[in-house]
């Protein structure tokens, strides 16, 4: 069997959809709001990225790709890092479950990261990291 390690990012993802109208709105508001396909990473949350959050779900670039390669039956290990707060026991809880080895997950006083996921009327994303 195949032994695949991943090293990337581990978040909750946070899905809501926006209309075109909203994003000019987001945009003026955060001169950092990403461009259509773009992710870009910021240092807190602001008040508006909470509002009318529609689906979560668990994510990060790194997890994700763990994840479907333990799903094509390799031995998969992931290396990254996750908050000490509930989310981040319900993340491993979620990786465990599906074969991830999280044993080199290191647990940080920091929160877990969160994405927000944008999804404009079209499917086109723009994502937020926090």
């Amino acid at each position: 069997m195949t032994k695949i390690i991943t090293l990337g990012s581990i978040n909750i993802d946070l899905k809501k959809s926006v209309t075109v109208d909203r994003v000019t709105q987001l945009t003026q508001t955060y001169p950092w709001f990403p461009s259509r396909g773009e992710t870009v990473t910021i240092g807190k949350t602001q008040p508006q990225l909470d509002e009318n959050i529609e689906e979560q779900y668990y994510g990060g670039k790194g997890a994700n790709q763990a994840v479907a390669a333990a799903t094509g039956e390799s031995r998969t290990q992931l290396l990254g890092m996750v908050g000490r707060d509930e989310n981040s026991y319900d993340l491993l809880k979620h990786l465990q479950s599906t074969g991830v080895d999280t044993d080199a997950i290191q647990q940080v006083t920091a929160p877990t990261g969160v994405a927000y996921i944008y999804v404009e009327p079209d499917g086109s994303n723009r994502i937020i990291v926090v």
